[in-house]
């Protein structure tokens, strides 16, 4: 997807089978074009909200706490609105530099 002045560019996932993207999947059976569909929003919700890079998004979404993400939105209920406050801090933690 290319980046415009309002839609950041959104990477493809490097971790269909765990991660964000494969937790959807297995987690809700959808196709994949809407599990695809459902990484794009995610994404662009992290780029704009915490103002992460594409990578920074893709990278996170892709890691354990991306697969915690899709298990709260799957089994938890949480579909909108702000993202949970376990999130937020998961999120801080992945940014930090690592020793």
């Amino acid at each position: 997807m290319n980046a415009t002045h309002d839609m950041p560019e959104i990477l493809a996932t490097r971790n269909e089978a765990w991660g964000f993207f494969g937790t959807t999947l297995s987690n809700t059976g959808c196709s994949d074009a809407d599990a695809r569909d459902i990484w794009d929003d995610v994404n662009c919700e992290l780029i704009h909200e915490f103002g992460l890079t594409s990578e920074q998004a893709r990278d996170f979404l892709d890691s354990r706490d991306g697969r915690h993400l899709a298990d709260a939105m799957t089994h938890d209920g949480w579909i909108s609105g702000p993202l949970p406050t376990w999130t937020r801090r998961s999120i801080i933690r992945f940014l930090k530099p690592r020793n």
